[in-house]
């Protein structure tokens, strides 16, 4: 079985400037099991390697296969600010499923997944610090005269690529200073998205 789909031991630990774990659990019509439903840009769930269809076959080292939606919503809350979810894709489900394999954590390829205990998207590292300020220039510009859009425009660099003048920081500074600008109402989302319009 050397070639055998890897089940991951997923270790979630949640981070302090991130809400919950960043994951919805589904349940589908027909049938048996407890599925990874949706994942959040930027969040333990997504960084520690949950997919999204994954089945969930162990919560806390407890197969949940008969277990109703309820019972592993408690059991995920049971250890404060972490748990251990074994997932396993759909191909992987159904490789173990077509030759009767009883999927669990002990076995010798389950792969070891965990979350950073320090969040990489947050504020000045990695990719949701570049989000929050592509959202934040955009909101500052979004409602201010042609004028102040004109000192953000993107210029060209002959040595690599793209760049802004100024940094998103300075931006938001001097926008600031102008008016007392709100941020807050825009989801992880719709900066992922604002981001990638950029």
């Amino acid at each position: 079985m050397s070639d055998a789909p890897q089940p991951r031991l997923c270790h979630l630990r949640k981070w302090p400037d991130f809400s919950g774990y960043g994951f919805n659990l589904h349940a589908e019509r027909g049938k048996t099991g407890h599925y990874v439903g949706s994942i959040d840009l930027c969040s333990p769930a997504e960084v520690t390697g949950l997919r999204i269809d994954d089945r969930i076959v162990e919560v806390n080292g407890v197969n949940i296969g008969n277990e109703n939606h309820r019972q592993v919503v408690e059991r995920v809350k049971a250890v404060a600010n972490e748990t251990k979810l074994l997932v396993i894709d759909r191909e992987g489900d159904a490789y173990y499923h077509d030759r009767k394999v009883i999927i669990t954590g002990n076995m010798e390829n389950v792969l070891y997944l965990e979350t950073p205990v320090v969040n990489p998207y947050s504020r000045g590292q990695g990719l949701n610090s570049r989000i929050d300020d592509a959202a934040e220039v955009s909101s500052m510009t979004s409602n201010s005269s042609d004028s102040h859009i004109a000192s953000f425009h993107p210029i060209r660099s002959q040595s690599d690529g793209l760049e802004f003048a100024g940094s998103a920081k300075e931006a938001r500074e001097k926008m600031s200073k102008k008016r007392n600008v709100k941020t807050g109402d825009m989801t992880l989302k719709d900066k992922y998205e604002l981001l990638q319009k950029l």
